[in-house]
C-alpha cells in the first residue's frame, strides 16, 4: 500500500501549479491567498465608494468617492497582498514538508 501526495494529476482539481521539492517530490504550489485578500479589499473599495457616492452629498456620485477612498484603499491593497504572500509562503512550506514526509513513508512501506 502506498500513500500519494498527488494521486492523479489529470483528475485532481487544484488552483496551483505542481512543483517539486529539493528531494524531487511533487507538491501543489498556490498563490490563492494573495489573490483573495487583494480582491476582497478591491471589492470593499468599490462597494464603499458606491455607498459613499450615493448617500453622502457627492454631487457627481461614484467617481469622486472612488478617488477619495483610493487614498486609503491602495495602501490597504498593498498590505493585503503582502499578508497573502506570507500566508501562501507558509502554506507552500507546509505542502513541501508534507510531500517529503509522504515520500519517506512510501519508502518505509
Amino acid at each position: 500500500m502506498s500513500i500519494s501526495a498527488v494521486n492523479n494529476i489529470a483528475q485532481t482539481s487544484f488552483t496551483g501549479k505542481i512543483k517539486t521539492t529539493k528531494n524531487g517530490n511533487q507538491y501543489e504550489k498556490t498563490n490563492s491567498a494573495k489573490k483573495v485578500l487583494t480582491g476582497l479589499v478591491a471589492v470593499g473599495w468599490v462597494g464603499a465608494s458606491a455607498l459613499l457616492g450615493k448617500g453622502h452629498g457627492f454631487k457627481n456620485g461614484f467617481l469622486p468617492a472612488l478617488g477619495l477612498l483610493g487614498i486609503d484603499a491602495v495602501p490597504s491593497m498593498a498590505g493585503a497582498f503582502l499578508m497573502g504572500a506570507v500566508i501562501d509562503g507558509l502554506r507552500n512550506k507546509h505542502a513541501k514538508k508534507s510531500a517529503d514526509k509522504v515520500a519517506t513513508l512510501n519508502t518505509q512501506a
